[in-house]
């Protein structure tokens, strides 16, 4: 039995006729792979376009985010460093992770908003945000802008007040 490096090695030795066999059949097999290709895009656009017609924006598909991967080959996510600093650079006083997902969207940064809501809990355990009575978030004045910003007690996240003149704790 002869020994093949590559399966082009393998092919020449075949009879030109059972190559010829196999390109017919192949092109056949790519053929119908196409019209099957072409079926399921109808159906997604049918999908998409009755979703439109009842008023409900289609679900877009998820990509695949985009960054380093860790020992483990598992990709690591954004560091609560990066975290803390769109959430300061979103320059609103209260916020919530849903927010925060909006803004790391504009950035070209998918996240689901479980991951950012764990990562804004983490950060408020380690002192770098505020959790407010509600459970919203605020960037801890420390971290922030420096003008001793707090937010208070009880304030709702949707008013957006903040008061300027009071020492924070």
């Amino acid at each position: 039995m002869a020994n093949y490096d590559t399966l082009t090695d393998l092919l020449i030795d075949q009879p030109e006729r059972r190559l010829k066999r196999l390109e017919k059949n192949l092109i056949g097999e790519l053929a119908r792979l196409g019209d099957e290709l072409k079926v399921v895009q109808q159906a997604i656009a049918r999908k998409a376009s009755a979703a439109n017609s009842n008023g409900v924006a289609p679900i877009a598909p998820r990509k695949k985010a985009v960054g380093n991967t860790g020992p483990t080959g598992r990709f690591e996510g954004l560091s609560r460093q990066d975290l803390l600093r769109h959430a300061e650079q979103m320059n609103r006083p209260v916020f919530r992770a849903p927010d925060l997902q909006q803004y790391l969207a504009t950035k070209g940064i998918d996240r689901r908003v479980e991951a950012i809501r764990t990562g804004l809990g983490r950060l408020a355990k380690d002192g770098l945000l505020v959790r407010t009575p509600d459970g919203a978030f605020a960037v801890h004045p420390a971290n922030g802008d420096g003008h001793g910003t707090k937010v208070e007690a009880g304030i709702s996240p949707a008013s957006k007040v903040v008061r300027s003149d009071s020492a924070w704790p």
